[in-house]
């Protein structure tokens, strides 16, 4: 029999026990491996910040939390109770919570990261006052986009679009974002590699060299997408909701099978735009951030979209410049 090197002290907490300094794995010769599982606790702390922070202007009760994030209410107050301690929320004279000073500070150190936030929102309010549309920046970690800037109206045509959404980075959403980096396209499409078939794969390099060749991206109107701005929002309202994340799922494979991005001005110039993307590079050609436009106040047809798209590309321009990026296309 294999022996096995005395494990670390324990201390217990709510979902175990875990090791005080230091975790170390085990693997026999015969038999199954241990692996390392998220926290269900950490989880929890997780899920309650990230549906405070994507609702910042709201306050919300123990049993409203736990309903739209599927917890159970006492594991969820005790969660919370920890939370106001630490001053990550704040609870009102009406028993509800919202987020407190500290994330305030966290928040803060994150936007550290991103130097050139302010140049970005200076650029979506140029798009805004002069369009009248909603805009937005978004950034990417490696298989999501994240919405880290938006200036538009209150109520909008994605509701649920506000700061910290994330969206996945799948075929064929975020195409402004990988058209310029030959193995980050390829990682992309490797994501969608179970659904697409040849002629869609086909078609997304097709979409991507018209992208670089524009230097911005133009998603058509179609009806799936409403019903995935429907889906996006009921899984923000339940964010544990397995119904609507199979929704989600089902109509992003539904609109990567379609003529999602445009391809041919001429062909496709009576067909409603949803929106526009151009990119920010950073000095390494990679793209930064994306510049987005949506909600247009009146209809906006292929045709009639280069006036809004060259302004768009103008601003993210400038945000490059600023910045000292620099366009350009990253081959491997």
């Amino acid at each position: 029999m294999t022996s096995l090197p005395q494990p670390p002290p324990s201390v217990w907490v709510a979902d175990g026990e875990i090791p005080t300094t230091r975790l170390v794995f085990y693997r026999l010769d015969r038999g199954p491996s241990m692996s390392l599982a998220p926290s269900p606790t950490a989880a929890r702390v997780v899920e309650i910040l990230d549906f405070l922070a994507s609702r910042p202007t709201d306050a919300f009760t123990t049993s409203q939390l736990a309903r739209a994030l599927a917890q159970n209410r006492t594991t969820c107050q005790s969660v919370l109770l920890s939370l106001e301690a630490a001053g990550w929320v704040r609870r009102s004279a009406e028993k509800t919570y919202s987020l407190g000073s500290s994330a305030i500070v966290a928040g803060q150190a994150a936007l550290a990261a991103l130097p050139f936030l302010d140049d970005l929102e200076a650029e979506l309010g140029s798009l805004r006052a002069e369009f009248g549309v909603e805009a937005v920046a978004s950034v990417k970690t490696d298989d999501q986009m994240v919405v880290v800037a938006r200036v538009g109206p209150d109520r909008t045509l994605v509701p649920s679009l506000h700061v910290g959404l994330t969206v996945p980075l799948v075929p064929p959403f975020g195409l402004a974002f990988v058209a310029w980096d030959d193995e980050a396209f390829d990682r992309w499409l490797r994501r969608g590699a179970d659904t697409l078939s040849t002629g869609d794969v086909e078609r997304m390099r097709r979409a991507a060299t018209v992208v670089r060749g524009l230097g911005y991206c133009v998603t058509l109107d179609r009806t799936s997408r409403a019903r995935l701005a429907d889906a996006i929002r009921d899984l923000d309202l339940a964010v544990r909701s397995s119904d609507a994340r199979a929704r989600r799922d089902q109509l992003v494979d539904t609109l990567a099978h379609d003529e999602y991005v445009m391809l041919d001005i001429e062909r496709q110039a009576d067909q409603p735009v949803s929106q526009i993307s151009a990119p920010v590079f950073g000095a390494d050609h990679r793209v930064l951030a994306t510049l987005s436009v949506m909600a247009f106040p009146n209809e906006l047809i292929v045709e009639d979209m280069p006036r809004v798209a060259e302004r768009l590309r103008a601003c993210a321009q400038t945000v490059t410049r600023r910045i000292n990026g620099a366009k350009g296309r990253v081959a491997h």
